[in-house]
């Protein structure tokens, strides 16, 4: 028997178990936070990873709520995901939604500091090389001391974080 113009989606639930919608990942250089919107029924689901090329095994992870994140990631990679919807009723699984794609960002390199002057009890300036865009900074008094967040700078242009 065929059906002519019956179309079906992700929504189309009539008693199935359907793999979630609005999929999408958030990646930093080692980490992604792959996000979707619940699907109906669902008990939880089944999120995975792996490298595009050459294409790896793989990893899995499970999450009861609407994301899931990954650390461990190599910078400037291309990886695929997918997600799985299980369902308590009806009891099974979806398929899994359709491959998507993301790549993880560079590394920032660590600046390395040039200088260090004017130091007094109450404070020090310091430079250091240029190797990226922002810096965040922070101090402590002594190496057992705890660390202090300090301003945040912008192509040496100070960001007052407090205001």
């Amino acid at each position: 028997m065929a059906f002519v113009g019956l179309t079906f989606s992700a929504s189309d639930t009539m008693g199935q178990c359907a793999f979630p919608t609005g999929i999408s990942a958030s990646p930093t250089s080692t980490t992604v936070t792959v996000s979707w919107t619940a699907a109906p029924n669902a008990a939880y689901y089944q999120v995975r990873y792996r490298i595009k090329t050459p294409t790896g095994s793989w990893m899995n992870g499970t999450s009861s709520t609407t994301s899931k994140t990954f650390t461990g990631l190599n910078d400037l990679t291309t990886y695929e995901y997918q997600v799985q919807t299980i369902c308590n009723s009806p009891a099974g699984s979806s398929s899994y939604s359709p491959i998507q794609e993301f790549t993880t960002l560079a590394k920032c390199p660590t600046p390395s500091i040039t200088a260090v002057w004017g130091i007094t009890s109450t404070g020090a300036n310091i430079s250091w090389t240029a190797t990226g865009a922002w810096y965040a900074t922070r101090y402590r008094v002594s190496p057992s001391g705890s660390w202090v967040n300090g301003p945040i700078w912008c192509n040496e242009e100070l960001f007052d974080v407090n205001s």
